[in-house]
């Protein structure tokens, strides 16, 4: 089994540094709100959203795509009702990968499916998401260290070659266009050995 105390300072490393510069963000924002469902024309700009624990781009009321955990429940019934497909198209790709990898798993979501079937499989796995909500949400259901931070400063929150590979399902599609070069640039600065992108059509 590969060495999840490295995995576990890793995430605690980019927990510090992640809150740092959400501080920072938060300190300098004009406007801040609780959550964010609440939807208003007003709003426009970047605006801190408190139970989100960053800002978002707001243009009339509208904001960039964050997942919430209060969408698990509904997401929840599609879920299920392919956990057993899903976990087999995971394991499959955990096992074409060299054996007792540290696994970074982008865009986790609330999804233990991923993490789990890359465990069995013998991989070490550090989750992460955008939103402190959701990452508090992740870690109550896994057994894998964990960390909210923005895919845009992952260079910051983590050394370069850190993990062996990184794995995203359905997360770059989600990334604002203008962000997705640095984005990518991010992932591969991390990644000892390279990068798997799955997706759903």
């Amino acid at each position: 089994m590969p060495d999840l105390t490295t995995l576990q300072d890793l995430a605690a490393n980019a927990r510090q540094k992640s809150d740092e510069l959400r501080n920072r963000r938060r300190e300098a924002a004009n406007v801040a709100i609780r959550g964010a469902t609440r939807s208003e024309r007003s709003l426009n700009g970047l605006i801190f959203v408190e139970d989100i624990g960053d800002v978002l781009l707001f243009d009339q009321g509208v904001a960039e795509f964050v997942y919430v955990p209060e969408a698990l429940a509904m997401r929840r019934v599609s879920l299920e009702a392919n956990e057993t497909t899903r976990r087999q198209f995971f394991e499959a790709i955990a096992r074409g990968i060299s054996s007792r990898s540290d696994i970074l798993n982008i865009g986790a979501g609330t999804d233990n499916a991923l993490i789990e079937a890359f465990q069995n499989v013998g991989h070490a796995v550090v989750a992460t998401d955008f939103a402190h909500n959701v990452v508090s949400e992740l870690a109550s259901r896994v057994h894998a260290p964990t960390f909210a931070g923005d895919l845009v400063e992952l260079d910051a929150l983590l050394p370069p070659l850190s993990v062996d590979y990184v794995i995203g399902n359905s997360t770059l599609g989600f990334v604002d266009p203008a962000k997705l070069e640095r984005v990518v640039r991010n992932i591969v600065s991390v990644s000892r050995r390279g990068g798997i992108f799955t997706f759903d059509l």
